[in-house]
């Protein structure tokens, strides 16, 4: 038999990225394979602490979610994640955004976190027109369920209606329950409880505001509407 001799082919080098600034980068030695497949190359990485709670906006949904915040070291160009717990993938598109000065993260809802959310019937004699000024009492309930057997710490976003003018006036009148509620009025009517769970426990909210406005005027509001609702 013949000697054969064969003659390596010599291996490219490994392609490499640098990041020099925001939506800048540097790719060395790179060689695209005629395969059709994609080249992943990392660019950069760093670690960075999260602080995670659980959050839920009733006027929206009532679905609780994860959401996971954090200080990032550069600028995040891309709104979409695949995150991971360990190997495990958790969220192969996650949705992230910058606020309140960080960056966060939705990560995942909590099936065990039950709410309602209600308008409350009202009473005729909880509105009525006192001179020549209309006042007009509304709210809603929340019905809020832990089917778990750990305690949970959320943290509930609620709104009411806003006027975009000074002719009617919108004041958060209570925030009733059995227990205290911790909570803070924000802009834009939004109202942030903090409430605790006990295992299994069932609680119920009432959110109550007035709307004040002269008798001649008509008024159309959504307060219990998955939209945002201004006058």
């Amino acid at each position: 038999m013949d000697n054969m001799a064969a003659e390596a082919m010599p291996i490219p080098a490994a392609a490499s990225a640098s990041y020099e600034d925001a939506r800048v980068y540097r790719v060395n030695k790179l060689t695209l394979p005629s395969t059709g497949e994609p080249l992943d190359i990392r660019i950069l990485q760093w670690r960075a602490p999260l602080s995670c709670e659980l959050r839920v906006y009733p006027y929206l949904t009532t679905q609780a979610v994860e959401v996971c915040a954090f200080a990032p070291k550069y600028q995040i160009e891309k709104n979409r994640w695949k995150l991971k717990e360990g190997s495990k993938v958790i969220n192969e598109n996650d949705i992230g955004e910058y606020a309140h000065g960080k960056y966060e993260l939705y990560t995942r809802s909590d099936p065990d976190i039950k709410i309602r959310r209600r308008p409350i019937v009202k009473k005729e004699r909880q509105s009525g027109i006192f001179g020549g000024t209309v006042r007009k009492k509304d709210g809603y309930r929340l019905d809020l369920t832990n089917k778990s057997d750990k305690i949970k710490k959320l943290k509930i976003i609620e709104r009411i209606p806003t006027s975009t003018t000074e002719e009617i006036k919108v004041k958060l009148l209570e925030v009733k329950s059995e227990s205290k509620v911790d909570y803070r009025i924000k802009n834009d009517g939004k109202i942030e409880m903090n409430v605790t769970l006990k295992p299994h426990e069932h609680r119920t909210i009432e959110i109550w505001f007035e709307l004040s406005y002269d008798k001649d005027m008509k008024v159309n509001y959504c307060a219990n509407s998955t939209n945002k609702c201004n006058f």
